[in-house]
């Protein structure tokens, strides 16, 4: 678990790796990195989260379609409080 860290990572796979960035005093979302070919269709989720000011979180507590790119965010904003590689593909 990465609950103590800056930096979380989740969901690496041959076509993605996602990496989300915050605050661990107010667990802001502060940045995120996205590894993969069609990384571009989640910067918008991401960037509207900064702007408003919405928490790791209220992040990983929002709906993200499982078998999506989108999931990718969820699961990395839910590293900072759960190993996600002992979590079903299903979690949530």
């Amino acid at each position: 678990m990465y609950h103590d860290n800056l930096l979380a990572w989740a969901w690496t796979s041959e076509r993605q790796q996602n990496r989300v960035i915050r605050n661990p005093d107010t667990d802001q979302l502060l940045g995120a990195r996205i590894v993969a070919p069609e990384g571009s269709e989640l910067t918008m989720e991401l960037s509207l989260a900064i702007k408003y000011g919405i928490t790791v979180k209220e992040l990983a507590s929002a709906l993200h379609p499982y078998l999506t790119l989108a999931e990718g965010v969820k699961l990395a904003a839910m590293s900072f409080t759960k190993d996600v590689k002992k979590m079903s593909c299903c979690a949530g």
